[in-house]
């Protein structure tokens, strides 16, 4: 699908992103139907009681992200090259920590999808 079908498909006629033609400050522009009238309710909706800053000591993901990559070049399932990827590993690590720390603060949280 590209994204003009995209698109389409999410802002069609009974869909969540449907649009419409609206008057606004004298002009006639598309908004979605079923936006929040106002910036507090969108707010309002979209609240819960997880966090929504959390901090964590970057250098030891980037000392766990360097000691994966060592075991990977061992096993031979890296190569020196690779080695570039060691941020984009540490960024892993820390969504993994973040992620296990929801499920111990919040026994009941899951990250699955919705089917």
């Amino acid at each position: 699908m590209d994204r003009e079908a995209a698109l389409a498909a999410l802002t069609a006629p009974g869909e969540p992103y449907e649009l419409e033609e609206v008057e606004l400050y004298g002009r006639t522009c598309r908004a979605f139907r079923r936006a929040p009238p106002t910036l507090r309710d969108l707010f309002d909706q979209g609240r819960s009681d997880l966090p929504f800053i959390v901090y964590a000591d970057e250098r030891l993901s980037s000392r766990a992200a360097e000691d994966r990559f060592v075991e990977m070049r061992a096993s031979g399932r890296a190569r020196r090259k690779d080695a570039k990827q060691l941020d984009a590993m540490a960024a892993q690590i820390i969504l993994e920590n973040w992620l296990q720390s929801l499920h111990e603060q919040y026994p009941g949280f899951s990250t699955d999808q919705p089917a």
